[in-house]
């Protein structure tokens, strides 16, 4: 019986462990007391690669009569070389549309809004995307980024239509205020193809 109420601790234990490490949180060793197992922004540097990470072009994706699709590759840039912006959650932010249908705000709600994770290469796809305007969101968790341009400052906007894909192409940036992009002053450099 003391064998069996051992395992069945045990296995409680590990699953109490699993689910906090799987939402961020362990329990300490001593004391008990929760700690972070991830800061939000690394104390650790950037990987850079010296290498171009590789434009292989879009990934696949699908679409129908009445839903589009949606491709790009996201890169971070320095003197030093550059990394893919990979792992990152890639969301859409629905476009409204004032009444001379020109844009005049993007919302984004990260529970029912269209996404995508990007892939090692930083490249993402999203199917299935109703036709309209979207703003791109990369969303770390801890803070949603809403791409812009370096040179207005405006909200990318891109157009998806039914039973066409849009791609974005390679976007390049020299920073990216998302933690483990090791942002300077938050300024993005974007070059879209």
């Amino acid at each position: 019986m003391n064998q069996k109420r051992t395992m069945m601790m045990m296995t409680r234990l590990a699953l109490l462990v699993g689910i906090g490490l799987m939402t961020g949180w362990a329990i300490a060793a001593c004391g008990g007391e929760e700690a972070p197992a991830a800061a939000a922004v690394s104390p650790l540097p950037m990987i850079i690669s010296p290498l171009r990470v590789p434009a292989l072009g879009p990934p696949e994706v699908s679409v129908t009569t009445e839903r589009g699709a949606l491709t790009g590759q996201s890169v971070v840039q320095s003197a030093a070389g550059e990394t893919a912006v990979a792992g990152m959650r890639v969301g859409l932010a629905e476009v409204i549309l004032d009444e001379n249908s020109q844009p005049k705000v993007a919302g984004y709600a990260a529970a029912t809004a269209p996404f995508t994770i990007s892939d090692p290469f930083g490249r993402f796809g999203i199917s299935g995307i109703k036709p309209g305007a979207y703003a791109i969101v990369l969303d770390s968790v801890v803070t949603q980024y809403m791409l812009n341009s370096e040179t207005t400052g405006d909200t990318i906007l891109t157009k998806v239509q039914a039973n066409a894909v849009t791609d974005l192409g390679r976007m390049e940036y020299s920073s990216l205020p998302l933690p483990g992009y090791n942002v300077n002053d938050g300024a993005s450099t974007i070059k879209v193809p």
